[in-house]
Order: C-alpha cells, then sequence, then structure tokens
C-alpha cells in the first residue's frame, strides 16, 4: 500500500491537493493522511504580555486547527480514506518538519496543493527551497485535477535513470494511467514540434528496464525550441512527472508555465 500524507491549510490549493490524491486512490491502493504544520505565524500579533498574551495565542491556533479540521471533514463526504489531520507544532522550518514527519513515518508520496497563478517567481521560490532540493520522497505539487483519462507527461532533458523509473512504478505499479515520455532540447528554435525518439540513447537503459518491469511507454518524443516554444506541449495532462530542475533553469521555466498537477522524482 502506497502511505501518502498531504499538506493541509484552509485553503483552495489544500482542497485541490485533497481532490488530486483521493482521485489517485480510486485506482492505486494507497492510505490518505494529512496534516498542518503550524506556524509561529499564526500567533498573529501580540495583544498584551503574560498569560493574557499566551491565551490569546493558544486560541488563534486552535482556531487554525478547527479550520482545517472542518476542510478535512468536508472532503471526506467524497473520499472516505482521507484520515483525520495530525498537527505538527510550530517549531522550526516548515518544510524540516514536515521532511522529518515523512522521513519518520515511511511515506511513499508527499502531495500539497499550490497555485502559484502562472507567477514564475513564486514557482522558482518553491523548487529552490531546501524541501525541494532535498525532497525526502516523491513529491505531487496539486495545481489541478483533470481527469486521468489525459494521462502522464515524462519530461526529460535526455537521461532518465532506472532509479526514476523504479520509483514511478512504486506510485503506479498497475499501469493505471497512460504513460508519455517527452525529451526536450533547449535552444531557440521558434517551433516546437514532438518528434519520434524511440531509439534515443539517453533514456534506452532505463525505458529496457521499466519494460522488464511490466511497464508500457505509449510514445517517446523529443522536442527543441524555448520553454514558451513548448508551453502548449505540458498543458493538457493529469500529471507532469519531473526531477526538481535547478532554479530559474530552462526546465524549471517550462513547468512554470504548465497547469497540471507535477511529481517531482527524489
Amino acid at each position: 500500500m502506497l502511505k501518502t500524507a498531504i499538506a493541509v491549510d484552509a485553503d483552495l490549493a489544500s482542497r485541490i491537493a485533497i481532490r488530486c490524491a483521493c482521485q489517485l486512490g480510486r485506482s492505486i491502493d494507497m492510505s490518505v493522511g494529512t496534516i498542518h504544520a503550524l506556524e509561529p505565524g499564526e500567533e498573529g500579533h501580540a495583544i498584551a504580555t503574560g498569560w493574557v498574551r499566551q491565551t490569546w495565542e493558544d486560541a488563534v491556533v486552535r482556531e487554525s486547527m478547527d479550520q482545517v479540521t472542518r476542510l478535512v471533514k468536508s472532503e471526506q463526504a467524497g473520499c472516505r480514506m482521507l484520515e483525520p489531520p495530525l498537527f505538527l507544532p510550530p517549531e522550526n522550518d516548515r518544510g524540516d518538519r514536515i521532511a522529518r514527519h515523512l522521513r519518520s513515518n515511511h511515506c511513499n508520496l508527499f502531495v500539497e496543493g499550490f497555485l502559484h497563478r502562472y507567477k514564475p517567481d513564486l514557482f522558482m521560490e518553491k523548487i529552490g527551497s531546501r524541501f525541494y532540493r532535498t525532497l525526502p520522497c516523491p513529491t505531487l505539487m496539486a495545481q489541478n485535477v483533470p481527469p486521468m483519462s489525459k494521462g502522464v507527461l515524462w519530461l526529460s532533458q535526455g537521461k532518465v535513470t532506472e532509479k526514476m523509473m523504479e520509483t514511478y512504478l512504486g506510485i503506479f505499479p498497475n499501469q493505471a494511467i497512460e504513460l508519455e515520455l517527452l525529451i526536450c532540447r533547449f535552444g531557440k528554435n521558434p517551433s516546437a514540434a514532438a518528434k519520434d525518439s524511440s531509439s534515443a540513447s539517453g533514456v534506452e537503459p532505463a525505458v529496457s528496464f521499466f519494460e522488464s518491469a511490466g511497464g508500457t511507454i505509449k510514445n517517446i518524443s523529443t522536442v527543441e525550441g524555448s520553454p514558451s516554444s513548448m508551453a502548449a506541449l505540458v498543458r493538457d495532462h493529469f500529471l507532469i512527472v519531473s526531477s526538481v530542475p535547478p532554479q530559474n533553469s530552462l526546465m524549471a521555466q517550462l513547468l512554470s508555465k504548465s497547469p497540471c498537477s507535477l511529481l517531482f522524482l527524489p
């Protein structure tokens, strides 16, 4: 069983994350836990000192916990596998606390909602964080919930490792979703027409491993162009798969243009 944890706040992004994970759960054997990392900022601005301040701060934190609990309960009607939220105390960095929870609980997949509304700076800041630079497990950045029939697009710049393919099969062992592989060659070519690359040398070993393990790749293509010219190719899929690209890289620029949910593999 795939052990999944969803980061939940009282917002729209968290609802999208929950619905995306639960949609996967209808095709994949998985448990779906929810966590909320309390932030020191949730304590608000001090209105007094001593026990008065402490009482007020406690009330603010309880209200935040109540809002998250209500959100999860409202989503449980459409997702019975969804578990009540676990609250992580407001200490240290949020990403560090979540990473520690994922490692200590041996989670196989982490899901969080992220709505950057096509603002590349927010996306770059997110993937440049310490959490994303040192992923404790595969991480699904949920941005949308299209039907699974739209399939998965795996983006690469010419190299896919057997370890990544093995990790992917650990999430989708029964080939529940159709998979395509797109090799991106970034340049100044204004057009971005995909060409067949079934014999691309950089991916052959991993593809052979994937197929020997029972996986099937519908199509392998290569595309040349700029991130802007490739943008149309990453807009109509259930999921985009990639490693975490360097911050502000051309691959990061391409991913920032996609409205699809993004699955980052360590």
